[in-house]
């Protein structure tokens, strides 16, 4: 006997499936094509910039805490493995950047629907 499966079940796979990286990265992809051929949303971003600036910033800032209070977890967690503790510092600066580029990311997309909702852009359909 087949039991269907419940709504709320689809609706949970669509808002997992954002997160997949495939789809995250061709997102992302779209968003800097739009920030190169419309006009008008480089212009609403310029008008934004005040935003924009401080929250990269903070972006930037938090990101590095972040790498920094796990490498002091690591150290305390585990004082002798000095190995562990050297490639988590060879691959902080990858965490960095990973971590500042996905709140920019996050960013840009609700600076998009910001403007597709005031009618600076026109909205894109998404599946």
């Amino acid at each position: 006997m087949n039991i269907p499966a419940p709504q709320h079940s689809n609706q949970a796979l669509q808002l997992l499936s954002h997160y997949v990286p495939r789809d995250v990265l061709a997102k992302a992809r779209n968003l800097a094509q739009k920030y190169e051929q419309e006009e008008a949303f480089r212009a609403y971003l310029l008008k934004k910039i005040w935003v924009v600036l401080p929250a990269a910033f903070l972006f930037f800032a938090f990101s590095v805490a972040v790498v920094v209070l796990l490498y002091i977890v690591i150290a305390r967690l585990a004082p002798d493995a000095s190995l562990l503790r050297a490639i988590f510092i060879i691959l902080a600066i990858p965490l960095v950047i990973a971590g500042f580029l996905l709140q920019i990311y996050l960013l840009f997309s609700k600076l998009q629907q910001r403007a597709e909702r005031e009618g600076v852009l026109p909205r894109t359909i998404e599946s």
